[in-house]
């Protein structure tokens, strides 16, 4: 998965941000790898548990000929693979930074979720998947973000079009259930939003120095959970941030998050330019 724009893929990354020189994941220190999930072309309809994706990660290992990385670093859907990864493969993996997940899908998020998947399926009845996923796309930005967001942005009269009365938010919401139907399959979209409901894992299980970074304005991932991880967690510590973005923090606070991974990748650096020399960082994320 394109993460950051680079001399021979010039085209912007979806983590640019948090990716170059200086960073805490510098191309020039760090052999960065970026992998998209199962089935994020669309291909693949069937149940996808998180740990199907962990296992994947190692199979993409064995083919780079990589025994170890040194860290594992995921936001949201990443974190919950990361966790798995940690769990099963603990001897290939020095630490994990878990950004915007825990130990369990939480039953808020899933319901959330389970609407979003609703309104597909209510879309595809009218023979219109796409305008389905467009409006569980804008649901989903709604879980996302926080009212604070929203009403420093839209806190503007509604306006009378057509007949109608539109809010101020609803060109910014079309716009993103636009964009995201563009480059999303439907199918990939039904499957990983299962399969964050899917995710349970025990604390316990994982045994890597671990940072989990929690979000108190975060609806999906609650801080009380961040916190109930960490206290099980064999090796873990938290980081608590604030952020109108919610849940979205880690890709619209970049400096609160790059200052997160400068502590929490402190000290990974290489031995040597062998792949098995332990220095690769795997860069997982996704939003759902």
């Amino acid at each position: 998965r394109h993460v950051a724009a680079s001399h021979a893929l010039p085209a912007p990354g979806w983590w640019d941000a948090q990716l170059g020189p200086g960073q805490a994941l510098d191309p020039a220190r760090h052999r960065i790898l970026a992998i998209d999930w199962l089935g994020a072309d669309g291909t693949l309809d069937a149940p996808i548990d998180p740990a199907d994706q962990a296992d994947a990660i190692a199979a993409v290992l064995d083919a780079l000929g990589i025994a170890r990385i040194a860290a594992f670093v995921g936001c949201s859907y990443g974190a919950m693979v990361g966790l798995h990864f940690a769990a099963i493969h603990r001897a290939r993996i020095g630490r994990l930074v878990a950004i915007s997940g825990t130990h369990r899908a939480h039953p808020f998020a899933s319901a959330w979720r389970a609407l979003q998947r609703q309104a597909v399926a209510l879309g595809e009845l009218q023979c219109d998947a796409g305008q389905g996923l467009a409006l569980a796309r804008q649901l989903a930005m709604l879980s996302y973000r926080t009212p604070e967001e929203f009403d420093e942005r839209f806190d503007v009269a509604p306006v009378i079009a057509h007949g109608r009365v539109r809010v101020a938010a609803e060109d910014y919401l079309d716009a993103c259930g636009a964009q995201y139907v563009a480059r999303t399959p439907v199918t990939a979209f039904l499957r990983l939003s299962e399969s964050i409901d899917l995710h349970a894992i025990a604390p316990e299980s994982v045994r890597v120095p671990t940072t989990v970074v929690a979000v108190l304005e975060d609806r999906l991932v609650p801080a009380e959970d961040a916190f109930a991880l960490v206290e099980r967690l064999p090796q873990g510590r938290l980081k608590l941030l604030r952020s109108k973005y919610g849940h979205d923090a880690f890709l619209k606070d970049v400096r609160a998050i790059a200052d997160v991974l400068a502590v929490a990748l402190a000290g990974c650096h290489p031995e040597s330019g062998r792949a098995e020399s332990g220095h690769e960082a795997i860069r997982q994320g996704a939003a759902a």
